[in-house]
């Protein structure tokens, strides 16, 4: 999932560095259009957030999950077909589906971590994913404008959303495709390690007895 997340946020990031270049000096728009067509994500993400329980209630937590990114993230391949007019569409669709497949995916990911890790790594599962998500934004941001600036912005939308929607394919593990839901408690084969990391209690020393 780690994974997952790195390399789909490689991809949004790169996206993200091309997005207002590709609206306005490709598709010709302007600042209103422009304005607008960015807020498309923001309000997939609040969609995701209202819907995700109902879709892990309905599906499952782990299929849910791919779901998420096997199916609605590669619709984002939509948004380099965009173009002045009725070809805005492709813009919309694409823009809204993919960020509702990334926003809903992140809650699956973080309420399973929340859920799995012991509260003794809690703290250290979160900084790990903090650490490979915002180590991956400025290099997806240089990879895109690098993309942009050697074969074209149209040209590397399409290559930073093909990366995007592979990046679900790294989830394609026994252990998330044979389950209906992710678990919530550790597993047998991780025990071991999650013992290990334990806080060790030390007890304080008894006191003394009256003579």
């Amino acid at each position: 999932m780690g994974v997952f997340g790195a390399v789909g946020n490689l991809a949004l990031t790169g996206n993200q560095a091309l997005a207002v270049v590709f609206l306005v000096r490709v598709v010709g728009l302007g600042p209103f259009a422009v304005g607008l067509l960015l807020a498309v994500p923001g309000a997939a993400g609040v969609v995701a957030a209202l819907t995700s329980r109902r879709v892990t209630a309905r599906f499952g937590t782990a299929r849910g999950l791919l779901f998420s990114a096997l199916v609605l993230m590669p619709f984002g391949l939509l948004i380099p077909l965009t173009e002045r007019g009725p070809g805005l569409a492709f813009y919309i669709a694409g823009i809204f589906l993919a960020a509702s497949g990334t926003a809903t995916a992140s809650i699956i990911i973080n309420s399973f971590r929340q859920a799995y890790s012991p509260p003794h790594m809690r703290g250290r599962a979160a900084a790990t994913m903090a650490v490979l998500l915002a180590g991956t934004s400025p290099l997806g941001a240089l990879l895109g404008g690098a993309l942009g600036t050697a074969i074209g912005v149209r040209d590397a939308l399409w290559v930073i959303f093909a990366v995007a929607a592979a990046s679900g394919t790294v989830m394609l593990t026994r252990e998330i495709t044979t389950r209906r839901n992710l678990p919530t408690a550790v597993l047998p084969e991780h025990a071991e390690t999650a013992a290990r990391y334990a806080p060790q209690v030390q007890r304080a020393p008894s006191a003394p007895q009256p003579s």
